[in-house]
């Protein structure tokens, strides 16, 4: 651990699921370095990665106190059908798309009733969802300029303002869109 922080997170710049656990130590005060990889390179397949995660995925984590590291493998699948499979398969996006609306709508169910998910608290239920809803958002406007989550869902539109309005949250997420932006 040359970096002398106790975490080494493996993550990519454009994926949704390696911003998550950055959120959460940002928002824990922890200390921690990230490596991200090239997916177009395969450097997720390398193996010195291979020998912290067998799967190849991301995001891992290392913990240098501890010694032990963590997976969380999915990647949601509407991503995949709209933005990498080699062909565009209606049926399936039309699908992925549905189940997004319903997962709105079961959030709405919850969030016009509290103004968080468990109790009257933040927690890692409400951080869980920022970057993967970011995406979601992102690609419903890209498909259909004149969708707007509040219109639809205005409860989970103001529990997504007030997650993205958070320090810890806005710290992480400002420096993904740097590293996208250079990546571009």
């Amino acid at each position: 651990m040359s970096h002398g922080k106790q975490f080494t997170l493996y993550s990519h710049v454009g994926g949704p699921n390696g911003w998550k656990p950055a959120l959460i130590m940002e928002e824990l005060g922890l200390t921690y370095e990230t490596v991200y990889f090239n997916f177009q390179a395969g450097e997720q397949k390398g193996p010195e990665h291979l020998k912290l995660n067998p799967n190849g995925r991301i995001p891992t984590i290392v913990d240098h106190h501890n010694n032990d590291f963590a997976v969380c493998p999915y990647f949601g699948q509407y991503f995949w059908f709209t933005m990498y499979h080699s062909e565009k398969i209606p049926s399936a996006i039309e699908r992925y798309k549905n189940e997004i609306l319903r997962v709105f709508g079961v959030l709405e169910g919850v969030l016009s009733k509290q103004q968080w998910l468990v109790g009257d608290k933040y927690t890692i239920a409400d951080l869980s969802f920022i970057t993967w809803n970011n995406g979601v958002i992102k690609a419903f406007k890209n498909s259909d300029p004149e969708w707007s989550l509040a219109d639809k869902f205005p409860a989970v539109a103001n529990w997504n303002e007030r997650i993205n309005a958070r320090p810890a949250v806005a710290k992480v997420l400002g420096h993904r869109a740097e590293l996208m932006a250079a990546k571009q």
